[in-house]
């Protein structure tokens, strides 16, 4: 598979629900359009979607990650390939993509998290050259309202 890669639009917002959903992420359409449409603007956020005739078959969402005990990275917050298109070269494309976007932009290289349960994940991610630093519990605190 050679996926076209390309920066998301909103016209993608379904595909990129509908592929939130294999990630066990099932959140509303209208929610990601919002969402998608309050990002898509920012110089500092990168969205990405692989097509393969002319349907979506991954995206990649990378932004800052500015700290002050690192260097100057990207973070992707979010990579997904279609269950059916995986092992073909879309992930490591999407990848690329938002590599090549953090070299453009000065920074030093990118971050990313992986639950503990994708496996098949960390086994790409090692395969495309990204090393485990440590495992790690993710906690959140939701607000009413």
């Amino acid at each position: 598979m050679n996926p076209i890669i390309r920066e998301a639009t909103m016209a993608d917002c379904e595909a990129i629900r509908r592929l939130n959903v294999q990630l066990g992420y099932d959140y509303p359409v209208d929610a990601t359009a919002r969402h998608l449409a309050s990002v898509l603007h920012k110089p500092y956020v990168k969205i990405y979607v692989a097509e393969d005739e002319r349907e979506i078959v991954g995206y990649i969402h990378a932004t800052d990650n500015e700290c002050t005990y690192v260097d100057d990275m990207k973070e992707v917050l979010a990579l997904v390939v279609d269950e059916q298109s995986r092992v073909r070269g879309v992930g490591r494309a999407l990848l690329r993509a938002a590599e090549n976007w953090a070299k453009e932009n000065g920074a030093k290289g990118i971050h990313l998290n992986s639950g503990v349960d994708r496996t098949g994940a960390h086994q790409f991610y090692r395969a495309c050259g990204y090393t485990n630093l440590k495992d790690h519990k993710t906690f959140i605190k939701r607000f009413e309202g």
